[in-house]
Formats: C-alpha cells, structure tokens, sequence
C-alpha cells in the first residue's frame, strides 16, 4: 500500500543519499537532503567510480552480494541516461569493460579459479585471454602479463559528476539539500529519517548503535607520459586497480583500518606507484597529478546495510568499496521501503537481522 506522500529527511548528501532523495521526490515524497559537510565529499568524492560486479569488487561469485552487485550494474546504464536528461549533466559510463591480469603464474592460477568460478555462476560474458591477445587489446601492460580474464560488461563513471549530477535532479524536481547541517534524527521535522551518512552513519546525533566501522582507503592520479600508449581498459592487479580518465590515470585503492583519518601518506603512495609501475613499467615517468583518501563504510560481512531500523527510521550504508555500483538499486529498494512499506524481495537479506 502506498503511503506517499511523506516528508522524509536524508542524512548525507552522497551519491546513496542523493538518489533516494531523487527517487523519493519523482513518487511525490517531500525531501530534505542534511549533510555535515560539504555536497558528496565522504566516500562519493574519493571513489574511482568502478562499476566493477563481475570483476571481483562484488565479492565471490554466487553469493547474495554478487547477485545485488550484478543487478545494480544492469540497473546501471538506463539509470545513467535518465539521470543526465533530469541534470543536464552527462554521466552515462565508459563501457570499455575490465580486465583482470595475472602477471606471473601463480597469479594465473588464482585467476583461473575465480574465472570458472564465475562462469559456474552464470556469468558467461566473461572472456579468458591469452598473453598475446591481452598484448593486442593493451600494449602498455607489462610483458610479465600471462593471461587476463576480460570482464566486459563492467563500467566506470565519474564520481564526483554524478553527485553533482544527482544534485541537480534533487533541486528540479523540487527537493533541498542542506550542506554544512548537523541534525539531530529525533528532533528534525520529518517523517521519516534515512541515515545514508556513510561511515558516519552511526554517529549521527539521535541515531540507533549501527554495526558500521570506517576503512580508509587512499588513491593516486597520474597525467599521461607524451608518447606512451594509454589504457584503454579498467585494469585490475593483485594490487592496485587502473582507471583510465580523459588526461589522467586513477591508480587504487589502499585498505587501512585507520579510523576515520584521511591523511594522504608517503608509504601507501608508493605501494600504489609500485603497483602501477609493476603493470606498466613506462608509468616511471608518469607526473604525479593528485593524491587523496577517503572512509568507506564497512559492515561485518562486506555487504550493505538497508532496512528498517525503527518504525521511523531507516538506513542505507555500509555499500564497503560498491557504493557507486549499488546507487541505483538502493535508491529504489529504500524508496519502496519509505513509501510502499516494505523492501523488494531481491533485497532482503540485507537487514539487520542478519547480524542477531
């Protein structure tokens, strides 16, 4: 039974927050957006935008967080093109796909398991290449390269457009986003409260205890050597991730239990650099262009955190290194969660239940 429309209070202006507000107004819901900060400077602003299901960032194949991850990236594309005719802001993905290399054999092997692992999963789009086929499609990969598997329905997306992006859609369609704004969940005037706050989520004044703990992550990006070959492709490594971006290459993502700290450091730089240099040896002369770090919002089990917490308020976080990925399909499961009363059955499970 529909219930709209409500007035609803979003905690974090983020890309999660952001679209469930924009969802919520398109069903007639009355939205506020609050944020401590400033528009999407939490996780959203130091995310490579990877939408990366089947590339290994959706967790082991088959699982219930596969099978989200898989859903939101289908999700994705449509959602991308109906978000830029709302914005004027073009985000729709680069759909190049991703390739995962194994440089040496050991890493092959490893490689071959999750290969057939998610191909036993359903997955038959993936592709296993070999050396000279990985050499053709990325000239500047190391010669160490023995085989990839090509993941080719995995995208990117600019992260921080699309929270600009997302932004905008709030404000046309009527909503308000309230940067620089602590609240206090019981007293803001709403009728419903979504915390969507990231790892901050627990902390935010009034809110229920939330099994949700920071992972600092850090990222460099480096402008392009004149004369080399670019990557075409996402490239994941044992170590690092490769993403190319027009004048520049995102090299991540470190994972360090550090609190909420956002220090850039010199020593997990250059285990990036290392990493980069280790895939593409003609990076050593590549101009460091920027360098930056971020919290993201981990749950016990690595999977979101969507649901009810009391009659009145609901939380959407703990999306881990998949917040981009899984905007779209959080945005419509809390929608129908706020306004039907209930979650979709694909995302049940997701609760917090599941933690006793």
């Amino acid at each position: 039974m529909t219930v709209s429309p409500r007035r609803v209070a979003i905690v974090g202006a983020g890309a999660i927050g952001l679209s469930i507000a924009w969802r919520l107004l398109q069903r007639g819901a009355r939205v506020t957006v609050y944020d401590r900060g400033p528009l999407g400077r939490g996780a959203s602003w130091a995310s490579a935008g990877l939408l990366a299901a089947t590339a290994g960032h959706g967790g082991p194949a088959g699982t219930p967080l596969d099978a989200l991850c898989r859903r939101a990236l289908g999700r994705w594309d449509a959602f991308a093109r109906e978000l830029t005719d709302a914005a004027g802001i073009d985000v729709v993905p680069r759909s190049e796909g991703t390739l995962v290399v194994a440089l040496d054999a050991a890493e092959a092997e490893r490689l071959g398991t999750a290969y057939e692992a998610w191909r036993a999963a359903g997955d038959d789009a993936q592709r296993w290449l070999a050396r000279d086929v990985v050499a053709r499609l990325e000239p500047a990969l190391a010669g160490t390269v023995v085989a990839a598997r090509l993941c080719p329905n995995d995208r990117q997306v600019d992260a921080r457009r699309l929270v600009a992006a997302l932004a905008e859609a709030v404000r046309r369609a009527g909503g308000a986003v309230r940067e620089h704004t602590e609240v206090d969940v019981e007293r803001v005037d709403a009728d419903v409260v979504v915390l969507a706050a990231g790892a901050w989520s627990g902390s935010v004044p009034g809110a229920p205890s939330i099994p949700i703990a920071p992972l600092k992550g850090q990222m460099v990006a480096l402008r392009p050597t004149p004369g080399v070959t670019p990557l075409r492709h996402v490239v994941f490594t044992r170590d690092v991730y490769l993403v190319p971006r027009p004048g520049r290459l995102l090299v991540g993502a470190t994972s360090e239990a550090r609190g909420f700290d956002t220090t850039v450091t010199a020593g997990s730089v250059r285990l990036l650099l290392d990493g980069a240099r280790r895939a593409v040896p003609t990076l050593d002369d590549a101009p460091l262009d920027d360098a930056w770090a971020g919290v993201r919002p981990m749950t016990l089990d690595g999977a979101p955190l969507l649901g009810r917490l009391t009659e009145r308020i609901v939380v959407a976080t703990g999306h881990g290194r998949n917040g981009i990925l899984l905007t779209p399909v959080t945005a419509e499961a809390i929608t129908a969660l706020v306004l039907d009363g209930a979650l979709p059955s694909w995302a049940l499970g997701f609760g917090m239940e599941r933690f006793g």
